[in-house]
């Protein structure tokens, strides 16, 4: 994120924050008619909880539009006053960028609300080249020594969100996102919570680490290599 101070607007109705050097027509628009944006972009994901879509600029800069949907009456009324997703996921990539950890650069985020109940949110978000982590090790063999430098990478990404105290609870291979250089950024984060040292890190890692290796549970071969770049570093942090 821009280290220049972000821009904030408010209404009765919705709370705006972007970085200084966001898309201003993006931006503008998402403030006056932000379902017109979502309508008129790219669909990348629909779904009940959350609907991505990748709107461009004046310039046809492509950028991610992330709307984190109401689910029900139950689940509306818990999440009335707590962070939204989309001010949960600004926060966590602030977190990341502080930590050397590769996340994609948020630029706005906005807030549907009837005074301080926040209802739908909305996340604007650079576009990452890469494959997902998933995807791209289907592509190749145990022995591609890619693969290896991949497994590598994770094992020092996984380190360091020990090192931070961060659990991510959503660790699908679609989550991750790897560069033709086998840099991986992270990605999804409005779940990641930091917790103190001791057990309850120790539990949110140890869930981490499973569901993470439940992404190759068809490819052994591929789950034993990050294994043991996750278990050579030990549950740092927890």
């Amino acid at each position: 994120m821009s280290r220049d101070r972000p821009i904030v607007r408010r209404s009765w109705r919705r709370l705006l924050i972007a970085s200084a050097d966001a898309p201003g027509d993006v931006v503008e628009a998402m403030w006056q008619d932000r379902e017109s944006v979502m309508r008129q972009a790219a669909m990348i994901k629909p779904g009940d909880r959350t609907t991505i879509v990748s709107p461009s600029d004046r310039a046809g800069r492509r950028y991610i539009l992330k709307r984190s949907n109401l689910k029900g009456p139950l689940h509306t009324i818990l999440h009335l006053l707590l962070r939204s997703r989309a001010r949960w996921s600004w926060r966590n990539a602030a977190r990341l960028e502080t930590g050397g950890i590769a996340t994609p650069r948020n630029l706005a985020l906005l807030e549907e609300r009837f005074g301080p109940v926040r209802l739908r949110s909305y996340l604007l978000s650079e576009i990452v080249p890469g494959e997902p982590l998933l995807d791209w090790t289907r592509s190749r063999g145990a022995d591609d020594p890619d693969l290896a430098r991949v497994a590598e990478a994770f094992g020092g990404l996984w380190n360091r969100l020990g090192e931070l105290r961060l659990a991510h609870r959503d660790m699908k291979g679609s989550n991750f996102i790897v560069e033709k250089d086998c840099r991986i950024w992270l990605v999804d984060l409005d779940g990641m919570r930091r917790w103190p040292r001791g057990p309850l890190l120790a539990r949110a890692r140890n869930r981490d680490r499973a569901r993470f290796l439940r992404n190759w549970q068809d490819r052994p071969e591929v789950e034993a290599l990050f294994r043991a770049r996750i278990d050579r570093g030990g549950q740092r942090g927890g």
